[in-house]
């Protein structure tokens, strides 16, 4: 008997939200896409994904709560909008209804982005990635370009990276189980 093996294509739709299409037979015909941003979040930006065992991927985007998305063409409507990393898992992708599990990567108080983020978002670019370690920890990468300055009130000024992971949740790996424990700073420093 040969075993099907999972597929998935991610996107941001036309409706600005991300979408995943999976596929249980190596691409041959995709399911239903389905929305995997949580409640709230109504656009989205610089998606990325990885997989690692069948039917356990992780996914990453940059997203807003703002009132009516990507509706608000004028850049006045903008105002107030916050943007935040956002990473989420599945390890039952290729279930009959996947469960997903997201969270912020930063905080309301220090955002990635504000206001209309349009294009590359002030310096974003297409620095955005996901991979998961032999742990079977997801690991994401963003740039943010709301650092000192802007996260108390002013404009962009710069950017830096950033990187996110989850501290516990599912391990995407062939046995699962839970995330084992990141080792702390004293725990990863060299000895001497």
């Amino acid at each position: 008997m040969r075993r099907a093996h999972g597929g998935y294509a991610f996107w941001i739709g036309t409706n600005g939200l991300p979408h995943l299409a999976i596929s249980k037979d190596s691409g041959k015909t995709w399911g239903v896409p389905i929305n995997v941003a949580p409640p709230g979040v109504t656009a989205t930006k610089f998606n990325a994904i990885a997989a690692s065992a069948e039917g356990k991927i992780a996914f990453s985007y940059l997203g807003t709560t703002h009132k009516g998305g990507f509706g608000n063409a004028d850049a006045d409507a903008w105002k107030g909008a916050v943007w935040h990393g956002y990473i989420g898992v599945m390890v039952d992708a290729l279930a009959e209804n996947p469960v997903t599990l997201t969270t912020m990567v930063d905080s309301d108080a220090n955002p990635m982005a504000k206001g209309q983020c349009g294009g590359r978002c002030d310096g974003m670019g297409d620095f955005f990635d996901i991979q998961i370690d032999p742990e079977g920890r997801p690991w994401t990468a963003f740039v943010d370009v709301c650092t000192a300055q802007c996260a108390s009130g002013g404009n962009h000024d710069g950017n830096k990276a950033v990187t996110g992971t989850l501290a516990e949740g599912p391990a995407l790996t062939a046995d699962g189980g839970a995330l084992p424990p990141l080792p702390t700073l004293t725990d990863a420093s060299p000895k001497g």
